[in-house]
């Protein structure tokens, strides 16, 4: 139940989001989005620089006070300093080290830098091998690692979080790149961009929240994940048919069928790993969750933009060819609404041959996040069925909880070695 009311949410700030950061944008400035607290939906306002919206800091902070005086956590009484030291501060600074420099690999490679700069290919290299190190680091030396290795031991635990992986790569790329599409071909205002993105906010937000009802009701989950992600993959797939100028129906109808699949999605994989691994794990296993789904959307933002540019300086010719070299290149360097000014100033057929360009360059890049719904899709078909108990079942929390895990985790080990042992003194 207290999944519906937390999908529930997304109705309110899922709607009023993409209209207040649009308006934030319009009449202020930008900047003003970063008193906001969450990301995507978004408008797209300044190039490369997507605001972010929803709630604002201080009533972030009231909620932050709410939850120190009224979240009842069952964990005994941990002592502050034991409580410093248990935290697995060399895996956290490692993952997060190793994160920023393989993002900034991604986001440097063919903009500031070429891809076979040394400063790229170090940058992704070196991410890759630190997050190696945090990997071992978590499997050898932390008492209490951040993100267990345990967890990747089952199969149903690996298959949902590569499921959590594409559905965030997907559901980012029409956060990110709709209002992109509105701004640049459609010529729609920041403000406008947020109302046009309605259909996918609205459907994803009740659906969201139905999944939660629907999971408390029949204790399923496998069947909303495969319903979600054939009709994610079939509603990004469409995306692919957007025209140059607006085709309202396919606008609104496309939008709708990729919202109703992506909003399942948000809540049953978590549901589905939380179900399938032991209760000290619970927080670890839910940021290991959030972590790469976040992770994820970082990704897709950078391969879709490589994408589009990509193909869309393969149009170069054809749109110098209709409105000038200058003026070309001048749309080849921007990535937003910023060049509408420029696109409103061209006659009625260059202007066609910039638009359809523009719809070329982003129809290739729903072709990927089609084919990545559609990897998801395929992995969910090997998820195990599980019935969840409907009885409420509290789970502690706390550093004895996690010693416990730990001794449990160590005992299976020494059992495993020791028939492993048994094994081979019986050849």
């Amino acid at each position: 139940m207290y999944y519906g009311l937390f999908g529930s949410t997304w109705a309110i700030a899922g709607a009023l989001g993409p209209i207040v950061g649009g308006a934030f944008t319009t009449d202020v400035t930008w900047r003003w989005c970063f008193y906001l607290n969450r990301k995507p939906p978004l408008t797209l306002s300044s190039p490369n620089i997507p605001p972010t919206y929803n709630l604002l800091v201080p009533i972030g902070g009231v909620s932050f006070v709410i939850l120190v005086f009224f979240l009842k956590i069952e964990t005994g009484k941990v002592p502050f300093w034991a409580g410093i030291r248990s935290i697995d501060w060399t895996g956290n600074m490692l993952m997060l080290g190793g994160t920023l420099m393989f993002l900034f690999g991604l986001e440097f490679g063919g903009v500031n830098y070429p891809w076979d700069s040394a400063t790229v290919i170090c940058l992704i290299i070196f991410g890759v091998f630190t997050w190696g190190l945090a990997f071992l680091n978590e499997w050898k030396i932390a008492r209490y690692p951040v993100i267990p290795i345990r967890l990747f031991n089952n199969k149903h635990n690996v298959l949902i979080l590569l499921i959590c992986f594409c559905h965030s790569m997907v559901f980012m790329s029409g956060s990110y790149y709709l209002p992109l599409y509105f701004q640049t071909v459609l010529l729609a205002s920041p403000i406008m961009s947020g109302v046009y993105v309605l259909p996918t906010v609205l459907s994803l937000s009740i659906f969201s929240a139905g999944t939660g009802f629907v999971i408390k009701k029949t204790g399923r989950y496998r069947e909303l994940i495969i319903f979600g992600l054939a009709l994610m993959a079939l509603g990004y797939g469409l995306l692919i048919d957007l025209k140059y100028y607006a085709s309202w129906p396919r606008i609104i109808i496309y939008q709708i069928i990729g919202g109703i699949g992506t909003g399942p999605l948000f809540q049953s994989p978590l549901v589905a790993l939380q179900a399938n691994i032991h209760p000290s794990d619970m927080a670890a296993g839910t940021a290991t969750f959030a972590f790469l789904r976040q992770l994820s959307a970082a990704i897709s933002i950078v391969l879709g933009t490589v994408i589009y540019q990509n193909v869309f300086r393969e149009q170069l010719p054809k749109v110098a060819a209709a409105i000038g070299e200058q003026k070309a290149t001048s749309l080849a360097d921007s990535f937003s609404g910023s060049a509408s000014s420029l696109i409103k100033s061209l006659a009625a057929d260059q202007k066609t041959v910039v638009l359809k360009a523009y719809t070329f360059a982003l129809s290739r890049m729903w072709i990927f996040y089609c084919a990545m719904a559609g990897v998801g899709l395929i992995i969910s078909l090997f998820v195990k069925p599980v019935v969840l108990s409907k009885s409420h079942t509290i789970a502690k929390t706390g550093l004895a909880e996690q010693e416990k895990a730990r001794q449990a985790v160590l005992e299976a080990q020494k059992k495993g070695r020791g028939e492993v042992g048994e094994a081979k003194e019986g050849v």
